[in-house]
């Protein structure tokens, strides 16, 4: 079995063990998009945390995504929601602007 074969394989089982990503509803409150990401985020930690490469997974995905789109983000790596990447790309970014900044 190649690797494409095997990711494919994985693709296939997250597509049919998660829900679809919670997206905003016309004249949906915002508490009821609030707590389908959190039952989505409780999810995608279950289906992950039995995983032995969790967190190389993570940062595999923090690395590629990084100069995407954020619409572009999809789907659970890591045992992380896209929107939960998103929000580490951006505080990556900003501790490594920090760090670059020279102190006076």
């Amino acid at each position: 079995m190649g690797r494409g074969h095997v990711e494919r394989r994985v693709r296939a089982l997250v597509r049919t063990w998660l829900p679809p990503e919670p997206t905003p509803q016309r004249n949906e409150p915002a508490e009821a998009l609030i707590a389908k990401r959190e039952q989505y985020e409780a999810l995608a930690q279950q289906f992950c945390k039995p995983c032995p490469v969790r967190a190389e997974c993570l940062e595999l995905a923090l690395r590629e995504e990084a100069q995407l789109f954020r619409t572009w983000l999809h789907s659970v790596r890591g045992g992380t929601a896209p929107w939960q990447r998103l929000n580490l790309i951006v505080q990556r970014r900003r501790a490594t602007k920090r760090l670059a900044t020279p102190r006076r």
